[in-house]
């Protein structure tokens, strides 16, 4: 089956760099998956049983290849389908009046930054304890996460540099307190909307020379990025220059990655055949009520039904892993079905990428990065919510934009100056 695995990312690959198309959320999502199921090249995963670096491995199972595999080929079967038909070309859909929204995107992220640290406290932030911050982060974080992560990409379409100088500043404060997520999808989102309005070209002979040095960067970034930023909250410089010098924290850094672990969860569901049925689906309804805690309503995490089954003894929690969610909730019957539609809704947000403008497709990027990228890592009702709020918050920026451009005075065309 590893065999099967390489086969198919290969041939994938292969399409999507030599292919003369449009680089698209399809593009995205599918290197997206090779790089979370990078763990079938080495054909191990690591059991979260005791510390970081004392996990032992655990051979990866055909099954777990399987699934693998069937994401894989879902995305780029249905791709090079939707590549052979040919569609009506429609009308650009644009929001007028939003000349303010880096702006607006942007107060609300320094609203919900100065609000986290009075109700928060730099000190609980700047802790090298994850739980600890878990523990303690509100929905301020959450305006100013969100907030931070679109005024970045806003900026960027409108060319507003130091909005967007002052959006990394805030972005970087985040991954500062351990959540990098909000960079990688910022960062995905511009690289999506860069690489789409390229038009089709063969990625491979037009662009590689700098999008591979770029997606190698970030890689590593990602990589390494606990460790930096646990070197930063111990205060000890030194930390971090011994460990960048010694050559088993980058084998360390991608066998204990988060890819890995995350596959870790699909190997043990598969493993011992865990099954947790549908209730918990039940929960879904909770999307539709954003203060749904303060009524007393806690959503089911799939990681509260799996990780004291199947890792009681790990240290603090794991990553979701949406497929093991689907074929423990309901098999193949259920997983199956849901990565058709996974890809379906890959090619939904395309067809918006690629008929907006400007600030309408920012927010499609950012939705898009978070769908065919983190996905992985996320059960289905934290995948929804983290769109929901992406959604929510730009509806917000959107209509306090559209207010302040109604406030200002507007300007006379020349061919009417002076007239009346």
């Amino acid at each position: 089956m590893q065999f099967l695995f390489i086969l198919v990312s290969l041939a994938g690959a292969a399409y999507f760099l030599t292919k003369h198309r449009r680089f698209d959320g399809a593009a995205l999502a599918f290197f997206s998956a090779v790089v979370y199921f990078s763990p079938g090249y080495f054909g191990h995963v690591p059991y979260a049983s005791r510390g970081f670096w004392m996990d032992p491995m655990h051979p990866l199972q055909g099954e777990t290849y399987g699934v693998m595999c069937a994401v894989l080929g879902a995305i780029l079967a249905s791709t090079i389908v939707k590549d052979h038909l040919v569609l009506p070309e429609r009308r650009t859909l644009s929001f007028r009046g939003m000349e303010f929204l880096s702006s607006v995107l942007l107060a609300l992220s320094l609203f919900g930054f100065v609000l986290t640290l009075e109700t928060t406290g730099w000190d609980t932030l700047a802790s090298s304890d994850k739980g600890l911050i878990l523990e303690n982060l509100n929905r301020w974080f959450t305006l100013w996460s969100v907030a931070a992560t679109l005024a970045t990409v806003v900026a960027f379409v409108q060319r507003r540099w130091w909005h967007l100088a002052i959006s990394l500043v805030l972005l970087a404060l985040v991954g500062f307190t351990g959540f990098r997520a909000e960079i990688v999808v910022a960062s995905m989102a511009i690289g999506l909307i860069v690489l789409e309005g390229r038009g089709a070209q063969r990625l491979f002979t037009r662009t590689w020379k700098w999008v591979a040095p770029t997606v190698l960067v970030m890689i590593a970034l990602a990589l390494l990025f606990p460790m930096i930023s646990l070197g930063m909250k111990m205060d000890e410089p030194g930390f971090i220059a011994d460990r960048m010098l010694d050559p088993d924290t980058y084998y360390f850094s991608i066998v204990y990655s988060e890819p890995f672990y995350v596959q870790s969860t699909l190997n043990e569901v598969l493993d011992n055949n865990f099954s947790v049925g549908l209730d918990h689906f039940s929960t879904l309804f909770m999307l539709a009520l954003p203060f749904a805690p303060e009524w007393g309503l806690q959503p089911v995490s799939f990681n509260d039904l799996f990780q004291p089954a199947l890792f009681p003894h790990a240290n603090g929690g794991l990553a979701n892993n949406i497929w093991a969610e689907m074929w423990s909730s309901g098999g193949w019957f259920l997983l199956a079905p849901f990565i058709l539609i996974f890809a379906l809704l890959v090619h939904v947000g395309d067809a918006f990428l690629h008929r907006t403008a400007a600030e309408l497709k920012a927010v499609v990027a950012v939705c898009l990065a978070y769908w065919g990228f983190y996905i992985h890592r996320n059960d289905i009702v934290f995948e929804l919510v983290l769109i929901r709020n992406v959604l929510i918050v730009f509806f917000i920026a959107a209509v306090l934009a559209k207010f302040l451009s109604m406030l200002r005075p507007r300007v006379p065309h020349a061919a009417t100056r002076g007239l009346g």
